[in-house]
């Protein structure tokens, strides 16, 4: 039986500086992210960042020293000294584990989960919002036109092209081709329109942001 070879963010030597070259003006976005956090998160309170990955982002928001903070990731990619509560398993199990929160940040994570999941990850998302919580969520998405897209993405590859070979570049595209599930702008808005206030905040390329408050 032939698998798909799905690229493996374990076997990056440097998975904060990959991203932040893979994705323009991500310091930007988490900038805002955090600044909204710490606008948002209460004594007493809760933060939850699913996805977490390295946990830097979590890590970085000002803690308030009553509230708690938590990481959340299917791997355990070097967290375990960020200074947070770090759980390691399926992020919709630990949605579905809480009642409420106030601030739940996801960060190209709902991308890389197939529709089903991405549903139920949305609907548990939908759930703790309406219970109270500042969802800031990112994804990389596919503009409805596809000869935009395509312009888009071709500068996107070209300014890759100063932190990464071209083998590199197409490589990593091919192997994400089985991994990575991205929406398009009117598939976003449909899921997006479960929730009652949504604001775009941030975008680079066709990488975005919103705060669902």
């Amino acid at each position: 039986m032939n698998l798909i070879e799905t690229f493996n963010f374990n076997q990056i030597d440097d998975f904060d500086k990959h991203i932040s070259l893979s994705i323009p003006n991500y310091n930007g976005l988490a900038d805002i992210f955090r600044a909204i956090a710490v606008e948002n998160v209460h004594p007493n309170g809760s933060f939850v960042d699913i996805g977490c990955s390295t946990g830097k982002f979590c890590a970085s928001v000002p803690k308030i020293s009553s509230a708690s903070y938590t990481g959340v990731d299917s791997e355990n990619l070097g967290v375990s000294k960020c200074g947070f509560d770090f759980h390691q398993g399926c992020a919709i199990e630990y949605l579905k584990s809480i009642d409420k929160a106030d601030v739940i940040s996801a960060m190209f994570t709902l991308q890389f989960m197939g529709k089903h999941d991405r549903a139920n990850a949305i609907s548990e998302l939908v759930r703790l919002n309406k219970n109270g919580a500042v969802v800031l969520l990112a994804e990389k998405v596919y503009f409805d036109n596809s000869k935009l897209n395509q312009a888009v993405h071709r500068e996107h590859v070209n300014a890759k092209r100063s932190a990464f070979t071209d083998k590199e570049i197409l490589d990593k595209d091919y192997k994400l081709f089985g991994s990575m599930f991205c929406n398009t702008n009117k598939e976003m808005e449909l899921e997006l329109s479960a929730f009652d206030s949504v604001d775009s905040v941030w975008q680079s390329y066709n990488f975005k942001g919103w705060c669902i408050s």
